[in-house]
């Protein structure tokens, strides 16, 4: 996932939670924001069916990763550190100051109902987007860049 989403330079986002393996493809986004209360959790690698030796490799590659992407590597070390039954939850200011974060926004919180939508409307183009129930749509913009950009009403 990471690769796809690094690939495509696509910004990454949560308005809620993003926890465990999630947190690798949200680290994929050219540019990384969360919304006001919205949490990442991190913690080590680990495998019901790997080996000892394939989770740590995978592991030092994630940190190798994060490092190349400008996570500060006490950041990395601390993120990882985290036993498999927990979850060490950074605050907003700790995830900006290691630039894990591109920084805190309400532009992308998605209301209930639009989360209703069928699959495919992210496919959609500006101007021809599914209604959600009750006949909210996402307000749609597009980027000199070509990117286009859902917010949910009132955002």
């Amino acid at each position: 996932m990471f690769d796809l989403i690094n690939g495509h330079l696509l910004i990454t986002t949560t308005d809620r939670y993003c926890f465990s393996a999630c947190t690798l493809a949200f680290l994929g986004g050219r540019q990384r924001y969360i919304a006001p209360g919205a949490r990442l959790g991190f913690h080590g690698e680990f495998s019901d069916t790997a080996d000892a030796s394939h989770v740590e490799a995978a592991q030092r590659q994630d940190m190798v990763t994060m490092l190349s992407l400008g996570v500060a590597s006490d950041f990395v070390d601390k993120a990882f550190a985290a036993p498999k039954d927990r979850i060490w939850i950074p605050s907003a200011s700790e995830l900006e100051d290691a630039h894990v974060i591109t920084g805190v926004s309400s532009d992308y919180v998605i209301e209930d109902e639009v989360n209703a939508l069928p699959a495919d409307a992210m496919a959609a183009k500006p101007g021809n987007v599914p209604q959600a129930p009750g006949g909210n749509a996402p307000a749609v913009e597009e980027t000199p860049d070509g990117i286009v950009i859902y917010r949910g009403p009132g955002q």
